[in-house]
Formats: structure tokens, sequence, C-alpha cells
């Protein structure tokens, strides 16, 4: 039975230019493009470790208004390492436009690169064929699937590779995907890795997700797709290659009385070897000393040696006698006594912080608006 062993990968984003990292930010920008570099050079690495047959590149490999020659000179070094057939489809952040790297670059021989009229490729040596479709412009409201060429016959594989799947970014669903009648569809756009199509418990189309998270929005672990695919069978695994994860969360200060004692609240909660390669979010709650004034810039500053990116949000109240604010007549007394009620009917230790953090928010919000209302 003829099969097909690939890697899958999408939304690489080389050149992505890394806003908002805070203390030291331009330089670790350019630091993060660089390490997006080293990612895909350890794609390439697992490619031919793997001994796969040939690579799938679903779209937004590289920024189109940020990329360099030098970035497409380092793409083109490590598909002629690779050697084996690499198929892209250009996606929304690297549309195949007049004037384009796709278009002017001189490419490996290699390299096949999917333009704005679908094609399907039969390979030769292998028994596979490949359609795809890049990206003409920035956007793309309509379906383009209808217009692929139907898929080869003769027992071969049939793969596909393209890019999109919400509404202004080449809009799909399961039904489209299907009409294909495909043995695997390689997706991108999603930066997080899921099934899109699923037959008979075989998958039939997914996206990767990217191999590295570039931004708060994109919490988790980050990878790449490894698959076997015949007519009758799909094997796949997906392979973590994600260097710095980034997480959004909540630190209850209750109680502190400096800033010194809330940085080292921060520093007890996550271990060092985690601070030191990514990035947070974090929310500073809970009700504090009445004389401390929470500097998040001066916190940010004092933490820049412990943390690879801190921002920081205050969101902490003055500790206030809350049995003397539950008996006031007004919606701070009313909201108070209420919150106290949950929290003493709450017998999980979890969701009583919940409720006690929900307290300190409101009685910050009410101080915002001047009074208890």
């Amino acid at each position: 039975m003829p099969h097909v062993k690939f890697l899958h990968t999408a939304d690489v984003h080389l050149d992505w230019p890394f806003a908002g990292l805070g203390s030291g930010g331009d330089l670790k920008a350019r630091l993060r493009r660089e390490e997006l570099k080293s990612i895909f050079a350890a794609i390439i690495d697992l490619a031919i470790r793997e001994q796969v047959d040939l690579l799938l590149i679903a779209g937004d490999l590289f920024e189109h208004k940020y990329a360099t020659r030098g970035t497409m000179q380092f793409l083109d070094e490590q598909f002629r390492r690779f050697g084996g057939p690499v198929f892209i489809s250009p996606g929304n952040h690297d549309p195949y436009v007049a004037g384009s790297y796709y278009e002017t670059y001189p490419w490996a021989p290699n390299v096949r690169i999917f333009g704005p009229e679908p094609e399907r490729i039969d390979l030769d040596g292998l028994p596979v064929s490949v359609r795809g479709w890049g990206f003409p412009t920035w956007e793309v409201r309509e379906c383009q699937l209808q217009r692929f060429p139907p898929p080869a016959a003769g027992g071969r594989v049939n793969l596909v590779v393209v890019h999109g799947g919400d509404a202004a970014y080449h809009p799909f669903d399961s039904d489209d995907l299907a009409a294909l009648g495909a043995d695997y569809i390689a997706l991108g756009h999603i930066h997080k890795e899921g099934v899109l199509l699923e037959r008979a418990g075989r998958v039939i189309a997914r996206y990767s997700g990217s191999p590295d998270a570039l931004s708060f929005g994109e919490p988790g672990e980050h990878g790449v797709v490894i698959g076997t695919v015949s007519p009758d069978e799909t094997r796949l695994r997906w392979v973590p290659t994600g260097l710095r994860r980034y997480s959004t969360a909540d630190v209850d200060v209750t109680g502190a009385v400096s800033l010194e004692d809330v940085a080292a609240r921060l520093l007890r909660a996550f271990p060092s070897e985690e601070r030191s390669v990514n990035c947070y979010r974090l929310t500073l709650t809970g009700a504090v000393d009445p004389s401390l004034t929470v500097d998040v810039a001066v916190l940010q500053e004092r933490l820049a040696p412990e943390f690879y990116v801190l921002r920081l949000t205050d969101a902490t109240a003055p500790e206030a006698d809350l049995a003397a604010l539950a008996c006031e007549r007004s919606a701070r007394g009313l909201f108070v006594q209420r919150l106290l009620g949950m929290e003493a009917a709450e017998a999980d230790a979890g969701r009583r912080r919940v409720i006690r953090r929900a307290l300190a928010h409101g009685l910050a919000a009410f101080a915002q608006k001047g009074g208890a209302s």
C-alpha cells in the first residue's frame, strides 16, 4: 500500500516584530526574531532525523511587511539542507503578491510555492499528489476550495496544504474540506493545534498551530505535526517545538505592606527556571496595607533581572474593615454583604480565593467611582 511521511508546520512568522516586550524590548524583539530562525532550523533537523518524505508549510512562513532578503537566504539554505520536496501555501501574512519574495527569490529546485491559481502536483518517485493555493492578497473573503483540481487517481496519496479558516482570511468549514477527497489536509492560520475534520476515527484535516508562541494570546505549548498517511490509514504525532511560553495570571498579594513584599510574592509564585525563559502578564490582586502605593513601573524595573518578560497590572485595593463596610446602607455595603456571605457558604478554598479577589476588585471599582454610592 503506498504511503508517505511528512512534516506539517505553519505560522512560523519569521521577522515578526515582537512589539510590547517591556523592559529592553527592542533588544528582546531582535533576539526573538533570531530565535524563530533557530526554531525553524530545529524543525528541519527534526524532518531530517525523522526521514520524512516531504515538508508541508501551510502559510504565514514569514512577515511580508518586515521580511528581509537575508531571511529568504536562511530559508533557502534550510530547504536545500532538507533536500526533499517542500510545498508552501502562502497565507495572509506572506501573500503571493507581485514583487513578493515568493515570486522573485531564486528558490531551491525542491521548493514548490502555490500561487493564486489552485494546482495539483503529482510527484515523480513518490506515490503522492499535493494540491494547494496561495493568498493573492491580504484578505480573501470567499472559499477557494471548490476551485481545486480533483484528487489524483491510481492509488496515490492525496495531500492538500492550505491557509485560512475564518471570515476575512479564506473561510471554509469541515464540509468544504471533506469535498476535497483528500487523505490529509495540512491547515494553517490558527496558531493553536487542533483537528477540524475527522472521518470514521481518522483525522483528515488539522491545524499544526504555530511552532512557537508569538504573544499573550497564544498560551500553552506549540509544535509541528509528523504524519504517515496512506489511502487507508493516517498516523499523526504532534511534536512540541516551542522555546518560550506566554502566561497570563492573577497573583494575590493580600496583606502586602511594601513593594519588596509584593516582589517577594511574585518571585515565589513562579519557579526561577520558568521565569528566566517565559513571558508573564500578571495582575496584582487582593487587599494591601493602606499606606502601600503599588507602583508597577518600579516593580517591573526591580524584577527585570528575574523575569524574561514581565508586564504588571495593579488591581489591588487598600485593606478595609469589611465588617464595618458590610453595615453601610449603600450599594458598596450590599456588595460586601453578599460576597462575604458567598465566601462563608463556600467550602472550596480555591473558590473562596476567587470570591475574595472579586471582593477586592469590586472595592477598587467603588473607590475609583469616588464613594460607596
